[in-house]
């Protein structure tokens, strides 16, 4: 069984393309047949149902369908789109309609006799009359109106057939129907059958043809007035039988099978031509399997079989990368050095061994070179990475990875190791590198290796070689692996890459040596000091491959101007060769895929399997320029081929569009049906909470390399500036962790070589707050809060007032009833006590009068003096510094008087409008007063007291000294009544209190009190 289809344009030829590639998500589906909607995505009819394909995933309708009735899981032979957008599936189950826009499936009835199965074998819409034309059951056809199916316009008609096609008639509203039985029938607008023509074997219509063409594995036919084949061509031999497939239209045919591409091209005209083209693909039975053949609007063929497993799929387009092969057509192997001999001849060093190439052919196959060391019988294979060439072209020195640096007879094939070059110390001579890498030949004629154990110059005469700075013990790069070379001609220096990082070094001038790496001073710092590769970019600038860290480039003053890595675009973070071209495009191996880099637009392409390299990973130092332009690169898939200026080719004749294929929340996900090419509608709204989270899916519509296909975003906020600065993405883009408001999510996209799509997404985003981040509610929360310590405020200050009330009412009363009543109570005592006569002696036993009258006056004085104090204390309002001030100078006044004291009171600097507690105000005063009579009673020979209350960093300070000398028992026993009650009084305060004798060296005593 074999396919037809009805394409656009030529197809490859052997040269012109790359092979099949095998679609690793498609092939396991048995697919019957593939359509492409408006958006550009791919729908994919198999025998277990309709799939979604966007190039990345798969998706089951019945996952998109949010309304309807549940899909069973069956064979789909047929689909087809209208003008609206509508999905029409034929199924085993019937005829289906699916609005892609709303994710609503309807079931569409067809009139069917009960003992038939209502199985849909083929669907036609034309959109000149928005009929869609349904084949089912055994042969009978029912025509709808696309925009109302629920009846077919006309009633049925049946054709005396199980299986047909249909094809739209060019001139009218009919459409031609060809049947498996050699049989076609012409049907009119309204489906009725008009002609029914036999035919010498199985007639397809050729859509677009006008009169109407068909094609057949005999030739090319068109019928006659009567209605009868008549052949306009045949061709030079019988095709395979073959399989209609209805859905592209244009005047050339291609048909696959056995094996074989069959182009038939100018089937409007009167010489068609038919031409055949071997298809490359998997080995086995692909070969020989009837295949169908179609091809989307983006330029990519695909191919599968509606009975075999499989999907292949072709991008028409001149190949950039050429495959160079052995001779019988056998692989090259690995290869790694390339480079061109004076004589013409492309040399070639594999792992399986060395190959050269004629000069007069760059497509001639390669043929073995034989190297051999002088006393072996064998052949000698080197892993060789570098070459400098004498110009007379005899010799040729090589810088071999498993022997060190060797020299190459061009003529004989004899390689014999550099000796080291010996000096009049011989203990200073070192022997070369065991493993060389990188060799280079700078302006001035010297020659340079690099290796195992440094750097090294070679002789003009290729016969020896020293070790560079050899009689510097510590010089650095005697210990490092020299991995790659290159030169600053401007600056009269080498750069050199090394496993510890990049040197700088002007050969004539060694002091001046600039080594940057990851412990390098600021300027000169790297990401990695992994490098594998160097190339010159232009004075004082290098680009350098890394182990790790991608493409950096460093100016030999600012360090790292640029770095290129996975997240811009590269397949792989190890570069394994560098190039650059003559427009000054920068080309890098790695170990996924040949990168092309251009600095001045920062376009970069990704070449791999798609474009003609039989396996992505690139050796290591294996890359040349010709002298053509055309690039050499060696890799693990053999040697290539690359002209550069090809390179544009690469990008087919439609741009991809970049569309959103799926949103998934903490809620669960759902796809994205009406697919967002252009700014979407409503919102995206991201929940609040700290598991929040949106994915959104991207997808371009280039479905030849998708894995490739690069994505980066920009975020902007509502009123803030657009930020300018893109920010590299996988097609999976996550974003949690914003902040409340409002956003705009702008994603742009580009293929893997480097053509941007036609559209960039624009999606706006709205970002929930949690309730605490809602500003209405912290407006109402700072309303409250002032309203609290509002009332709290008039709160403390009602208690406030009221106890001052009640205070100032409690000393009124004790001043007035109690002060009063312990006046009179002294007065009495002074006037009995005037007016006493003592009695006469009445012996010893006999009560003293006098001495009672002295005390109770005495107490009574004291009663009433305890009395102001507690008046005073409880007073609200004396609660100022000033009232303590002033009660402190009364007390010390009549203290000191009586005690024959002078008495100093100082207080400056303090303001009297400072406020105190009652409480802290009485136990100072009683501290103070505490004090003073301490020194008034125990103070011998004491002359002077002095008290200063003063304010000192914040905090308030009292200090009592006197110039007298206490007993020693206030010494010996500090903690004394007294002393206990003030340091009671001072813990009641949160004060530190201090006593004992001056600190000062003066005789006397102080104390003092440091209230926080």
């Amino acid at each position: 069984m074999l396919s037809l289809l009805l394409a656009v344009g030529l197809p490859a030829r052997a040269d012109s393309g790359p092979d099949w590639q095998r679609d690793p998500l498609l092939s396991p589906l048995l697919i019957q047949q593939m359509v492409t909607d408006a958006a550009g995505l791919r729908w994919v009819a198999t025998d277990e149902g309709v799939y979604r394909y966007d190039g990345n995933d798969i998706v089951p309708l019945k996952t998109l369908v949010r309304q309807g009735p549940r899909l069973r899981v069956e064979l789909v032979a047929a689909l087809a789109f209208d003008r609206r957008g509508c999905l029409w599936i034929g199924a085993e189950s019937g005829l289906l309609c699916f609005d892609p826009a709303s994710g609503r499936l309807l079931a569409v009835p067809l009139p069917l006799r009960p003992d038939l199965r209502p199985k849909v074998n083929t669907l036609l819409y034309d959109p000149r009359t928005d009929r869609l034309w349904v084949g089912y059951g055994s042969g009978t056809i029912a025509v709808l109106a696309a925009s109302r199916p629920q009846r077919p316009l006309f009633p049925v008609s049946r054709v005396d057939a199980a299986e047909f096609y249909f094809t739209a008639e060019t001139g009218g509203h009919g459409v031609w129907l060809t049947t498996d039985r050699n049989v076609l029938y012409h049907l009119g607008p309204d489906g009725a059958v008009r002609r029914k023509v036999p035919a010498p074997a199985q007639l397809l219509p050729v859509p677009g043809t006008h009169p109407q063409r068909f094609f057949s594995r005999q030739g090319l036919y068109v019928l006659d007035s009567a209605y009868r084949p008549l052949a306009i061509c045949r061709w030079p031999r019988l095709l395979p039988e073959l399989t209609y497939c209805p859905y592209v239209t244009d005047s050339t045919l291609d048909v696959v099978a056995e094996g074989r591409w069959v182009h038939v091209s100018g089937v409007r005209g009167n010489r068609p031509r038919l031409s055949e083209t071997p298809v490359r693909t998997e080995a086995g039975q692909a070969e020989t399997r009837s295949y169908a053949l179609e091809r989307d609007p983006y330029g990519v063929w695909w191919r599968f079989s509606r009975s075999w497993r499989g999907c292949y799929k072709q991008r028409q387009v001149r190949r950039v990368v050429e495959v160079l092969e052995r001779e019988g057509g056998a692989a090259t192997g690995s290869a790694r050095l390339i480079a061109r001999l004076p004589d013409g001849r492309l040399l070639v060093s594999t792992y399986q061994g060395t190959l050269t190439q004629a000069a007069d052919s760059p497509t001639a196959p390669l043929r073995p070179f034989l190297m051999q060391q002088p006393g072996q019988a064998r052949a000698h294979n080197g892993v060789f990475s570098s070459i400098i060439l004498d110009p007379a072209g005899h010799w040729a020195v090589l810088a071999d990875e498993l022997w060190g640096v060797m020299r190459l007879d061009l003529t004989s094939g004899r390689v014999t190791g550099l000796i080291p070059a010996t000096t009049r110390a011989p203990r200073r001579a070192t022997p070369g590198p065991a493993r060389a890498y990188a060799l280079l030949r700078d302006r001035a004629g010297r020659l340079w290796a690099g290796g195992q154990t440094g750097l090294y110059s070679i002789s003009p005469t290729f016969d020896s070689l020293r070790r560079y700075a050899d009689e510097r013990a510590r010089w650095p790069l005697h210990k490092l692996d020299i991995t790659g070379l290159a030169e600053d001609p401007t600056h009269r220096a080498l750069w050199i890459a090394t496993t510890g990082g990049l040197f700088w070094l002007p050969p004539d001038h060694p002091d001046q040596m600039r080594a940057y790496g990851v412990d390098a001073p600021a300027g000169r710092g790297l990401p990695t000091d992994a490098l594998t590769c160097v190339a010159a970019a232009g004075p004082g600038r290098t680009w350098v491959g890394t182990r790790d860290q991608g493409l950096l480039l460093i100016d030999r003053d600012a360090g790292v101007v640029r770095q290129l890595g996975v997240g811009a675009g590269l397949p792989s973070h190890s570069v394994a060769t560098l190039l650059l071209d003559r427009a000054g495009d920068v080309w890098a191996g790695t170990y996924a895929g040949l990168v092309r880099y251009v600095p001045n637009s920062g376009r970069l392409s990704v070449f791999a399997e798609a474009e003609g390299l039989q396996d992505p990973e690139l050796n290591r130092r294996s890359a040349f320029a010709d002298a053509d332009g055309a690039l050499w690169f060696g890799g693990v898939g053999g040697l290539y081929r690359v002209q550069p200026e090809r390179a544009a080719a690469l990008a087919p004749s439609r741009p991809p569009r970049l569309l959103l294929t799926a949103l998934s929340t903490p809620a669960g996900a759902f796809e994205a049906i009406q697919h967002l090419a252009a700014s979407p509608s409503q919102r995206l709204v991201l929940p609040a909470g700290p598991l929040a989270f949106i994915e959104l899916r991207m997808a371009l519509t280039d479905f030849f390399a998708p894995a490739l296909a690069r994505y980066a975003y920009r975020l902007h906020r509502t009123g803030e500036a657009r930020p300018t600065a893109w920010l590299h993405t996988p097609r999976r883009l996550v974003l949690r962790g914003l902040a409340p408001g409002n956003y705009e999510v702008e994603i742009r996209a580009e293929t893997g070589v480097g053509q941007q799509a036609t559209n960039h997404l624009r999606i706006p985003l709205h970002v929930e707050a949690r309730w605490w981040q809602w500003p209405w509610l912290w407006a109402l929360l700072a309303v409250a809060l002032v309203a609290l310590g509002y009332g709290a405020y008039w709160l403390r200050l009602r208690r406030v007032l009221q106890e001052a009330h009640r205070r100032a009412e409690l000393a009124a009363n004790l001043h007035d009833e109690v002060g009063a009543l312990l006046t009179r109570v002294t007065m009495l005592a002074e006037v009995l006590r005037e007016h006493y006569r003592p009695a006469p002696d009445l012996g010893s036993g006999h009560f003293d009068a006098r001495g009672a009258l002295d005390r109770l006056l005495h107490n009574s004085r004291a009663a009433v003096q305890t009395m102001r104090d507690v008046v005073w204390g409880i007073d609200s309002e004396a609660d100022s510094v000033a009232a303590l001030l002033d009660r402190m100078r009364e007390h010390l006044d009549q203290t000191a008087s009586a005690a024959g004291l002078v008495a100093t009171f100082g207080h400056a600097g303090l303001p009297g409008t400072v406020v105190l507690s009652s409480s802290a105000r009485q136990n100072l005063f009683l501290i103070f007063k505490e004090a003073v009579t301490n020194t008034a009673r125990h103070a011998q020979g004491a002359t002077e007291i002095s008290v200063h209350l003063n304010q000192r960093q914040g905090r308030l300070v009292l200090e009592v000294a006197d110039n007298g000398q206490h007993p020693a028992s206030v010494a010996a026993h500090p903690n004394g009544m007294g002393l206990r009650s003030m340091a009671h009084r001072a813990q009641v305060l949160g004060a530190d209190l201090r006593t004992g004798f001056r600190a000062d060296g003066r005789p006397g005593y102080c104390v003092r009190l440091t209230m926080n």
